[in-house]
């Protein structure tokens, strides 16, 4: 039995407990052409598992990071009350997730761009119907309060004036 030498690529956490990882084949020289001599392919290889774990890592941060960001967007237009689209941001926030869990890098991104994009654009939900209604009785009520004190000032001199006329 002929073993090769590899390396498991872990990134660790707290407790060193890996979070996610991968395993690649560094190899020692022991690679051979078709003549059956030895070749430096598994030298390129160690650069190639180094590249390829720096990818990875980067790539899971900044994903990390977005996520965080789209949630303190939402978050910040939560309390800012602009509640009008947020149901789109979540949902676009969910699905990014999923695409971030399973794999699915371009997905993620056009996910994500669009899920910070519903909840920058967010609005505030326009004043209720009912609260416009209840305004524009108030000043018919107003309204019609006013002109009558006058009608009735006016009506009530013109009575005292008759009586003066007597």
């Amino acid at each position: 039995v002929e073993y090769q030498t590899g390396a498991a690529v872990a990134f660790k956490k707290d407790l060193n407990q890996a979070s996610f990882g991968f395993y690649v084949h560094i190899g020692t020289n022991k690679t051979y052409s078709e003549g059956g001599d030895e070749t430096d392919s598994d030298y390129s290889r160690g650069y190639i598992g180094a590249a390829v774990s720096l990818y990875c890592l980067v790539s899971r941060t900044a994903r990390e990071t977005m996520l965080l960001e789209a949630q303190a967007l939402i978050d910040n237009a939560q309390k800012e009350g602009r509640t009008l689209g947020l149901n789109e941001a979540y949902a676009l926030l969910e699905e990014a997730k999923y695409f971030d869990r399973h794999y699915g890098p371009l997905e993620f991104w056009d996910t994500i761009y669009k899920c910070m994009f519903a909840a920058i654009n967010a609005e505030k939900p326009a004043p209720r119907p009912i609260a416009q209604d209840v305004a524009i009785i108030v000043a018919a009520v107003t309204g019609s309060t006013v002109i009558g004190v006058f009608w009735y000032r006016r009506n009530k001199n013109k009575g005292d004036e008759r009586n003066l006329e007597n």
